[in-house]
Order: C-alpha cells, then structure tokens, then sequence
C-alpha cells in the first residue's frame, strides 16, 4: 500500500477513474488505474532521488 500527497487536479483525475476491489478482508477499496500507479510511482522515484541529491 502506497501513499502520495499529490495537487488536487492530479487527484480529481486519479480518482474519477478508480476501480473498487475487495482486499485484506474488505470491501470497496479504490484501486488506482495501473498507468497512473505507474506514474505516481516514477514521480516518488524522482522527487526522492532530488532529495537525496539536495
């Protein structure tokens, strides 16, 4: 389970377009498109090897 703070237009297109999953004993987890997980995932990659390079 990933958490990323993203800008409020990034978050209206990420999740306008969530699936609802069952997981871990639940129902009705929102599941993220996989090119926008793959996205959220290059821009953590990024702004944390910035950080490590400031």
């Amino acid at each position: 389970m990933d958490f990323v703070n993203v800008g409020p237009e990034a978050a209206e297109e990420i999740f306008s377009t969530v699936r609802r999953m069952a997981a871990f004993g639940r129902k009705d987890l929102p599941v993220v498109k996989p090119e926008h997980l793959i996205a959220l995932k290059v821009f953590c990659h990024e702004k944390r090897s910035l950080q490590n390079v400031l």
